[in-house]
């Protein structure tokens, strides 16, 4: 039977807000501790939800999108760019 394993590293995360621009409000305390939830937890629906919400709190995003639409942005990143995804047959 096939199980996919989902994972995300700190490097995942650093490099996904590098490549879109994300974090530029925040600082080096506030990223070390985005960071270390990252590397504590699996990337679940909802800690990808908490990852992305502190993201928003910390990035300079459109001024015309709804909270809701930031968070899901990041969301939708963080789940293309920056998790990986290993096939297991278990």
């Amino acid at each position: 039977m096939l199980k996919i394993k989902e994972s995300w590293s700190l490097e995942s995360i650093r490099q996904m807000c590098i490549r879109e621009n994300y974090y530029t409000r925040g600082d080096n305390s506030e990223y070390m501790e985005l960071l270390m939830m990252v590397d504590e937890n699996e990337p679940s629906a909802e800690m990808i939800e908490r990852v992305a919400e502190n993201i928003v709190d910390h990035s300079s995003l459109p001024n015309d999108w709804t909270r809701t639409e930031k968070i899901e942005n990041v969301a939708w990143c963080i789940i293309n760019e920056a998790i990986y995804r290993t096939a297991i047959i278990i």
